[in-house]
């Protein structure tokens, strides 16, 4: 059953521009043709969204928000976003380098006097954005309960607070290491938001709806643990021959600045198109939040960048965010010379939506549609 709702206008129903009705269709039911073929094998359950630009092409839910009760996923159901947070994150740190208010060159004990005397103190935002501190890992910092890191299961107010976990765990670090070698580590954007909340004297959570989701109209998103969703969030599953069983145990709020946001996938597409239109930072800022860092290859400030295989030499760059906890799986990429943003939610354990760059995964196969009219 063709089941998706595909939308050819631009958000507030102005006549779409650009693209063809006649392309917009064609490419609706490509999308739709790969996504169907990953969820009939149990490769996909959850939200894809697919847009240029202000306009959305395709847009569809297929599987489960509650297997229990047999409630299915719509196309605006609400999910954590996990890492996608570390994108917005950072651009909320370039907001206030664009005020002047943070330098992404400054040792963060400018900012944190609570690390002045702690190696933690001498690393820079740039390093911190782009996980080359060699800070300890909160997913090291408490013994495991139940598969589930410490940290992230336990029910402790002061992990939610942004300058408490920096205060504690931070200045664990070693001497900084002048190498920067990149390794993916939470605690890092943590001590972002710790910077962010000291130079604003307001939460992270206060600044981060102030300073971006007001502003773009981002209603449905916010912060676990300082925000209260509007509708529960989807479940997570894990689904195999044995059965269809429920995957919980973490305490997401805990995730912070580093994972810890929920949204729809309407409002990431209002983001998306927000950030190629420079209505979240100013092209320059836009260009250094989104360039790859010196010395690691493919990352940037939040994010991952690099230029797809088997696309041809001409390939556009990929902006590639992905995010997982437990069974939630979600991956987006924005193709900034294009204007494209493709979005997918999962809450499958199952979901093949990864890897874009190792030239497999269905977020590949959704580019792949998109490019054969680049």
């Amino acid at each position: 059953m063709f089941h998706a709702l595909l939308l050819v206008l631009p958000m507030g129903g102005a006549p779409a521009s650009g693209l063809p009705d006649t392309l917009v269709d064609r490419r609706a039911m490509r999308l739709d043709s790969v996504v169907h073929a990953y969820h009939a094998v149990n490769r996909f359950d959850g939200v894809v969204l697919v847009s240029r630009g202000d306009t959305v092409i395709y847009r569809a839910a297929f599987g489960s928000d509650d297997h229990e009760r047999a409630v299915p996923l719509r196309p605006e159901s609400l999910f954590p976003i996990c890492s996608f947070t570390k994108q917005f994150t950072a651009a909320l740190a370039m907001r206030l380098v664009e005020q002047g208010r943070l330098s992404l060159d400054l040792p963060v004990k400018a900012y944190l006097p609570e690390l002045a005397r702690d190696h933690a103190g001498e690393l820079t935002l740039e390093r911190l954005l782009s996980h080359t501190t060699n800070l300890p890992t909160l997913e090291d910092a408490l013994p495991a309960r139940d598969g589930v890191e410490g940290f992230f299961a336990a029910d402790s107010a002061a992990f939610v607070q942004p300058r408490e976990v920096t205060r504690r765990y931070a200045r664990l670090a070693a001497a900084a290491d002048t190498a920067r070698p990149f390794r993916y580590n939470n605690l890092d954007f943590i001590v972002v938001a710790a910077a962010i909340e000291s130079v604003t004297g307001r939460s992270f959570a206060e600044v981060l709806h102030a300073e971006l989701l007001a502003p773009l109209g981002l209603r449905h998103t916010g912060l676990l643990g300082a925000d209260r969703p509007a509708e529960p969030l989807v479940a997570a599953w894990d689904s195999t021959a044995a059965g269809v069983r429920r995957v919980d145990g973490w305490r997401l709020a805990n995730y912070g600045a580093a994972g810890a946001m929920f949204s729809t996938a309407d409002d990431l597409q209002r983001w998306d198109a927000a950030l190629l239109a420079h209505r979240v930072l100013g092209p320059e800022a836009t260009r250094t939040m989104f360039s790859v860092v010196e010395g690691t290859g493919f990352v940037t400030l939040g994010s991952f960048a690099y230029r797809p295989q088997g696309f041809g030499e001409a390939a556009p760059e990929f902006i590639d965010r992905e995010g997982a906890i437990g069974a939630y799986q979600m991956e987006k990429v924005l193709v900034p010379e294009k204007g494209y943003s493709v979005i997918v939610l999962s809450n499958s354990a199952q979901a093949d939506i990864f890897a874009p760059f190792q030239g497999k995964g269905m977020m590949l196969d959704l580019l792949g549609v998109l490019g054969r009219d680049w």
